[in-house]
């Protein structure tokens, strides 16, 4: 599998978690593909959804309950700090 359709499938296993979880459309990934862009870790967009970055390098040399562990987590760090609730 290419690290793009790797990435793909990371991308679409984050939005089933949030939604899993209780968050809804309340809470996205924005995905960073390479190590050269630089944006601010948590950030609210114009109509109020939160957004949290994840550089796809890191979560793509994860695999499996290693993989769901680490989105996991990132969602529930993203969630406590905007301080969301489950729906």
């Amino acid at each position: 599998m290419s690290k793009a359709s790797k990435n793909a499938e990371i991308e679409k296993q984050v939005k089933r978690r949030i939604k899993k979880l209780g968050y809804g459309n309340r809470l996205v990934m924005d995905p960073i593909p390479n190590t050269f862009k630089r944006r601010n870790h948590f950030t609210r967009t114009a109509n109020g959804t939160c957004v949290f970055t994840a550089f796809m390098w890191q979560l793509n040399s994860l695999e499996g309950k290693e993989l769901k562990k680490e989105i996991d987590r990132r969602i529930l760090e993203a969630a406590n700090y905007f301080g969301l609730q489950k729906e």
